[in-house]
């Protein structure tokens, strides 16, 4: 199975100083799913996403200038807060709802939605992270040096006083 279009992305028009990453942001679920209505409802709620996660990170994305990466499947397809091997990536309950859709699923059934949803968001919001972690690294390094260039600058002057 493909899973197209497993994240979006908000890219900030300048350098963003960080990335807002929502995981449950959206509801999609595979096309030819046939739910019954408690399946439906689960998806629904709070258990298949976080309604308004999308819009309040792409809102406070917008308004820090930062770069946005958001999660568009349903968290009952494969949970982008759990890693790809604990058992309720793809959860088979919600509730007392048996989800008939994460019954039973084979290794290959999983390993798809690990492939197509999960490591292409952690991917791009590990690589997010990396960046944010590389800069906080130069701007300290650049903290660092000029401190001490400074202190050596001091040391010079007060050296050169009679």
């Amino acid at each position: 199975m493909v899973f197209d279009s497993p994240f979006a992305i908000r890219q900030a028009a300048d350098k963003p100083s960080i990335t807002i990453c929502c995981e449950h942001g959206g509801q999609r679920r595979p096309a030819h799913w046939v739910l019954n209505p408690a399946e439906e409802r689960i998806l629904q709620d709070h258990w298949g996403w976080d309604p308004g996660a999308s819009a309040l990170s792409l809102q406070l994305a917008e308004t820090l200038e930062a770069d946005a990466i958001i999660g568009n499947w349903s968290r009952l397809v494969a949970d982008l807060n759990r890693p790809p091997e604990h058992p309720e990536l793809c959860r088979e309950r919600a509730e007392d709802i048996d989800l008939s859709f994460n019954q039973s699923l084979s290794a290959t059934q999983r390993k798809a939605r690990v492939d197509g949803i999960h490591a292409p968001y952690t991917i791009s919001a590990q690589a997010a992270a990396c960046a944010i972690r590389s800069a906080v690294c130069c701007f300290e390094r650049v903290q660092q040096t000029t401190a001490s260039a400074k202190r050596r600058a001091g040391r010079a002057t007060s050296q050169e006083k009679p």
